[in-house]
């Protein structure tokens, strides 16, 4: 397989951006350690142990950089299809040092940013500090406060971060919205959807973890299962286990699928495609499907992933009637406005992981996902058209989770 340039480049590009990091991260806490410990050895000790911690833990990167430069990317990534891999042993804690410590940057950079403000004010105003420098030193009572406040918050964001990967990532919720449509077939009426999205079948999301996945929708006894898109993670290495265990999904009316943004730049949509068609898995390319539920059709679309521009949404609907009883799978939510105006009834999507990691500050949302979209998790209605963004059950980047538990959705369609 040929990796794109353009993979290459984000893996330079965020490799890059890492280092940088790193660097600020090691200076800081190397220009600490004398502080934190009175005696010149102890302190000489502490920095080399702390050098050789990120040496240590960034040494993924070293790895995989040699890997990519070697042109043998795909080697790196068809490892990790071992059951019980060590990479993952690695893996992980780099992921979780790599995330804590992109956060106590950000706070790093906050402070040295407040300090440059305070010197810049004192300059203009023609003042100095009236506060001595405090050196620990000098204050053996304060030292150990210094050294367990500071080893306190040091370690705050990685004990998030390791509880976002190891423990939230694992805590899969059922969802059980239901939904009200004007003008929703009497018949259809009661309808129940199973929805997985984002399942990101590779390093992080093995075939045993997706097994489980499925053996809880089958549980839930659903008319329909829906897949909303990017069943892999990095390469179509991951088709075969994904199909291996998507294969043992059941529902009375069948299972539908649609491509996501993952599953087009990995190159693994024929595959998926094959793969679902021999388990009776219908992966739908811009068409409609109807099925019959209590003598009335239920019309299912599938299209492609599409970005925000409205004309790539009309040619791949161009041709589609849209009448009562209409389902929409699209892993892109931002197309919501344009079905709106289609008068399409529902629309199921995913691709934000619900934000994956997000915070609220003073009754405000900060996520990632609020950059690309203002449908990030949820049911919206806008008209008589409604859209539900489910969290997904996989990850991409960090494989942690905050305050965006993984979801399996069970969706009860009413009419008003």
């Amino acid at each position: 397989m040929t990796i794109p340039f353009q993979t290459y480049f984000a893996i330079g590009a965020i490799a890059t951006m890492i280092i940088l990091i790193q660097r600020r991260l090691h200076r800081s806490a190397a220009s600490w350690m004398p502080r934190w410990f009175a005696e010149e050895r102890a302190a000489r000790r502490a920095q080399a142990a702390v050098s050789g911690a990120f040496l240590l833990l960034n040494l993924p990167w070293v790895i995989l950089s040699a890997v990519a430069a070697s042109n043998r990317l795909e080697l790196w990534i068809t490892i990790s299809d071992a059951r019980f891999s060590a990479v993952q042993w690695v893996m992980y804690p780099f992921a979780i040092w790599q995330t804590g410590g992109v956060t106590i940057w950000l706070f790093l950079s906050a402070a040295d940013a407040g300090r440059w403000l305070s010197r810049r004010w004192k300059a203009w105003r023609g003042r100095e500090s009236i506060i001595p420098e405090f050196d620990s030193r000098t204050h053996p009572g304060r030292r150990e406060w210094i050294q367990a406040a500071g080893t306190s918050l040091a370690a705050l964001p990685f004990a998030a971060s390791g509880y976002g990967a190891v423990v939230a990532t694992r805590s899969y919720t059922v969802e059980r919205p239901e939904i009200v449509i004007p003008g929703w077939p009497k018949q259809l009426d009661g309808l129940r959807i199973a929805q997985l999205t984002d399942i990101h079948v590779g390093l992080f999301m093995t075939e045993e973890r997706l097994r489980e996945v499925v053996g809880v929708v089958n549980r839930l006894e659903a008319d329909l299962v829906a897949l909303t898109g990017d069943f892999v993670s990095s390469s179509r290495v991951y088709v075969a286990p994904c199909i291996r265990a998507l294969s043992e999904l059941r529902a009375g009316l069948g299972v539908y699928a649609c491509v996501g943004n993952h599953d087009l730049f990995t190159g693994s949509v024929g595959a998926l495609d094959e793969g679902f068609r021999a388990h009776g898995i219908r992966l739908l390319f811009n068409e409609r499907e109807s099925v019959l539920y209590r003598g009335h059709g239920l019309h299912l679309i599938g299209i492609d992933f599409v970005r925000q521009d409205g004309r790539v949404y009309s040619q791949v609907m161009r041709g589609i009637p849209i009448t009562p009883g209409t389902v929409l799978l699209s892993h892109q939510p931002n197309v919501f406005p344009r079905a709106a105006e289609q008068q399409i009834d529902l629309q199921l999507s995913g691709h934000t992981h619900g934000g994956q990691v997000r915070f609220e500050i003073m009754g405000q949302e900060i996520s990632p996902a609020r950059l690309i979209t203002p449908f990030v998790r949820g049911h919206y209605a806008k008209g008589g058209s409604h859209l539900y963004v489910s969290r997904g059950v996989g990850t991409t980047g960090p494989p942690l989770r905050l305050n965006a538990p993984p979801e399996i959705t069970l969706l009860t369609v009413r009419g008003a």
